[in-house]
């Protein structure tokens, strides 16, 4: 692996990425530096932005940053989710060409190998985190749409096996286990002492 170490937290809203980042990287910051979904400034202005082209500056500008903090850092999302997200918006409004967001996943990001050293996929059935969201529907959000949530949960697993099958995933129940159990089996498996028994990234 690289150093510094880059871990991307992927997985469904709502299964937990944000909050185990925050609470990891805030308990061991010797250890972690966080890098949080959201950096480039027009999402910071507006999260809620409609262009893709955004997302791909801000994961290129995660990478970056991640690549450079001189920490292992673990990071809130990364390309997966914005290359799911726009193949989702496609199957269900197809009012747009997104095709440019695969080239950029397979002409930039596989070509220049700017991949984690490590996923931690937190994985919640779609329904589940459409319940955990708790939010009025937005038909401008596709995450929104419970298609789309269950096409991504399947995909996340396709593309990391298919397409980037040299990086280790460790794949965590969040449906079933707990905050702290999540939190112990990946600190565990960072070597970061614990007490706790390490689960083997599949």
């Amino acid at each position: 692996m690289r150093n510094p170490e880059l871990i991307c937290f992927e997985g469904l809203p709502a299964s937990g990425k944000t909050t185990l980042i925050r609470q990891i990287a805030g308990e061991y910051p010797s250890h972690f530096s966080a890098i949080n979904e959201y950096i480039h400034p027009a999402l910071l202005k507006d999260p809620d932005i409609n262009g893709q082209q955004v997302f791909i500056e801000n994961d290129e500008l995660k990478y970056q940053l991640a690549r450079e903090c001189g920490k292992r850092c673990l990071m809130d999302r990364g390309h997966l989710s914005t290359v799911l997200y726009s193949h989702a918006e496609t199957m269900i409004k197809g009012e747009k060409d997104l095709s440019y967001v695969d080239d950029w996943y397979f002409d930039k990001i596989l070509k220049a190998r700017m991949l984690p050293d490590l996923y931690v996929l937190l994985d919640i059935p779609a329904e589940l985190s459409l319940a955990r969201r708790n939010n009025p529907f937005d038909s401008n959000n596709i995450w929104d749409y419970i298609t789309a949530l269950k096409y991504a949960r399947s995909k996340y697993h396709e593309y990391m096996r298919v397409f980037e099958s040299d990086v280790p995933v460790l794949v965590l129940d969040s449906e079933s286990m707990s905050l702290p159990l999540l939190k112990q089996n990946i600190l565990s498996l960072l070597s970061v002492n614990t007490g706790y028994r390490a689960i083997s990234p599949l």
